[in-house]
């Protein structure tokens, strides 16, 4: 997906081929990676900033602002436990490099991207930390600088790509957080005193085809029953709440709103079927079958609600 951002600091308004989005909370892959980072319970998160290789046009502070705001969103999700923030600020050349060292490292390198990318960034999650380089393209604005890195940020708490407009929309996503953003790190990352599951709905359930075979892999999207945004979505063939792989095609989604629903089945789009592994999905994309829409019950908070074996047909 091709963005370009509105350049004031006045909202996170994006163009999209053509289409203004504004803040959606849509979503359309809610997928994690194998092996997120864990940082250590009851400390803080900290970042240091490395301002080596930084352009002189962006000073100290503007950068700091930027990665403020960037921290910001993610830390006050309140059914997570993210306690972000800035550490110390060095000058290094020396610490531009992915290394695992115990620390956060915020870094910029100026390197190589790809033609006609406005802007690019890397996370590189080790086990108890994370590092995230910045490599921007010029010309780039401190919005883009932003989005990256809240993006990358993703990556390092064990998020994997979107294709909806959101944090995680890969290639460039949107300097806001997504409705999915907010439920995959409150799964992995809990806030015990304000847990996702004591405001939301979660949805059960196992994806086969019509003689029988499971079915992991297929798209779940859940869509409000009015208006028909799509509220969240997953994967078949993922349990311990769209954590673990499972081949028999059952699936759980968590973080749904209380309300009447819908629930849809259908394969995966091609950013996700060209890379399923990036999206969080269990395996490659399925075969061809026919999408299958499903009325959810009325869902209230705190409600787990097996659906049972859904088949679709060829």
């Amino acid at each position: 997906m091709r963005c370009s951002h509105d350049r004031s600091w006045l909202g996170a308004l994006v163009v999209c081929h053509g289409f203004w989005l504004l803040g959606t909370s849509a979503a359309a892959a809610f997928g994690f990676q194998d092996k997120p980072t864990k940082w250590k319970e009851g400390r803080a998160i900290d970042f240091v900033v490395n301002m080596a290789n930084v352009p002189p046009t962006i000073s100290q502070e503007q950068l700091l602002d930027v990665i403020r705001r960037s921290l910001a969103p993610w830390a006050a999700i309140n059914t997570a436990h993210l306690p972000f923030q800035i550490g110390e600020v060095i000058n290094d050349p020396d610490e531009t490099h992915p290394k695992q060292d115990g620390v956060n490292v915020i870094f910029w390198r100026n390197t190589g991207v790809p033609r006609g990318d406005m802007f690019a960034g890397k996370a590189y999650p080790f086990s108890t930390e994370c590092d995230i380089l910045l490599a921007p393209q010029a010309p780039f604005t401190l919005l883009d600088v932003q989005a990256t890195l809240i993006h990358e940020l993703g990556h390092c708490m064990g998020l994997a790509h979107s294709t909806a407009p959101s944090a995680m929309t890969k290639f460039q996503g949107l300097p806001a957080l997504g409705y999915d953003d907010r439920v995959a790190v409150s799964v992995l990352y809990p806030n015990p005193e304000q847990p996702l599951e004591d405001t939301t709905a979660t949805i059960r359930g196992r994806v086969v085809r019509h003689n029988g075979d499971p079915l992991p892999g297929a798209v779940l999207w859940v869509r409000d029953g009015a208006s028909g945004r799509i509220l969240l979505a997953g994967f078949s063939g993922r349990v311990d709440m769209q954590r673990r792989s499972d081949a028999s095609g059952r699936f759980e989604l968590p973080g749904i709103p209380p309300g009447r629903h819908r629930l849809q089945i259908q394969l995966m789009d091609a950013f996700a079927a060209a890379d399923p592994e990036g999206y969080g999905a269990p395996v490659k994309s399925p075969e061809s079958f026919r999408p299958l829409t499903i009325e959810l019950p009325e869902l209230e908070a705190g409600d787990v609600h097996d659906l049972g074996k859904l088949t679709v047909d060829e």
